[in-house]
């Protein structure tokens, strides 16, 4: 009778068990439709074919697959600039970018990119390495490879010099003054906050005494405005809200659509048709990024790139593609995004309220 028992007991647990999995497999894939669905769809409205109308010829950086492309803003010369790019920095005249390729067992390469003509140097070829860091002058880039060495590099000569190295340690920064005179950077473990002085190859600690300010992070010990800030991009990054250049207007993505705000108030600039649901992958209007003239604002809808004048609201798609930018002579954060304090983490630029 027990053994009887137990053997029906067994099959309705099995039973029990294959109806969980496939209530599980029915909700799950509900949920997979449903996400599908709701990522699939939705129209930017009253959209112009091109971006024609805007009668400007400024170029445009973005992401397609893994390559990065330039285009005009009216939409003429789209060309592949370098293929398998993560990331990159404008120069400070923006002639010039260094970008890093996507990862590769742990490496990447370091490239030098002249945007007009797309002529490429690659000045570090499968090295683990961080996005290099334009001086102010535009003439040297910093940057560390292998967590443990810092190296500033010549772009004119096309030579390299190691300034700190710290082999069982692991080199955090480096950024440049305003001024270029000097880099910063510290140790991680060892808790060194260096400045190097460029002209000279002398250091000193910004902390006084070695080891000291465990408690602290190196930006806390140097004022924001004497850090010079690479404009910056990133393929795997993401941001919903830009300020203007000249500090007057700021962009958000509010439920999904794109608004302004202006010192008259804050109204809606660019809307879509659809669900808006960032859990189910449709964010809406994302990636705004503003043009050096204060009144043009790109930004991405399902993988195309589109412009929107905040003057007349006319709205054009430029091209497909991802994550779009235009150089800005005057870039700071401060600039982008006003009445937040810009810290340091690794290449990005991150804000935080104060």
């Amino acid at each position: 009778m027990l053994v009887k028992v137990f053997k029906w007991g067994l099959v309705a647990l099995v039973i029990a068990a294959g109806a969980a999995v496939v209530l599980w497999a029915a909700m799950y894939g509900l949920v997979a439709f449903e996400h599908w669905r709701i990522a699939g769809q939705g129209e930017i409205l009253h959209v112009l074919p091109d971006t024609k109308q805007l009668g400007d010829d400024t170029w445009v950086l973005f992401f397609r697959d893994k390559a990065l492309y330039a285009i005009r803003l009216n939409g003429e010369a789209e060309r592949r600039l370098y293929e398998d790019v993560s990331a990159y920095h404008w120069s400070p005249d923006g002639s010039k970018l260094v970008l890093r390729t996507i990862q590769q067992d742990k490496a990447v390469d370091i490239v030098l990119l002249d945007v007009a003509s797309g002529q490429a140097e690659v000045i570090e070829r499968q090295v683990q390495a961080g996005l290099p860091d334009w001086s102010p002058d535009g003439k040297h880039l910093a940057y560390i490879v292998a967590d443990t060495q810092a190296v500033l590099y010549d772009v004119a000569a096309a030579s390299k010099v190691r300034i700190a190295e710290a082999p069982s340690d692991i080199i955090v920064g480096v950024k440049w003054s305003t001024d270029g005179g000097k880099l910063f950077y510290n140790t991680l473990f060892a808790k060194d906050y260096v400045q190097y002085h460029v002209s000279t190859g002398k250091r000193s600690l910004l902390s006084g005494q070695p080891g000291q300010p465990a408690k602290v992070d190196w930006p806390d010990l140097v004022a924001m405005d004497e850090i010079f800030f690479n404009q910056f991009n990133d393929r795997m990054s993401g941001h919903y809200g830009r300020t203007s250049p000249n500090g007057r207007y700021r962009v958000d993505n509010q439920d999904g659509s794109l608004w302004i705000e202006t010192p008259q108030g804050t109204e809606l600039l660019v809307t879509f048709q659809g669900i808006w649901n960032v859990d189910f992958g449709q964010p809406g209007i994302t990636e705004p990024e503003w043009l050096p003239n204060n009144q043009v604002v790109l930004f991405n809808f399902r993988d195309k790139v589109y412009a929107v004048d905040i003057e007349t609201k006319q709205v054009g798609l430029l091209t497909e593609g991802e994550h779009p930018m235009a150089y800005l002579p005057q870039f700071r954060p401060a600039d982008l995004d006003q009445g937040r304090q810009a810290i340091m983490y690794d290449d990005h630029i991150h804000m935080r309220d104060r």
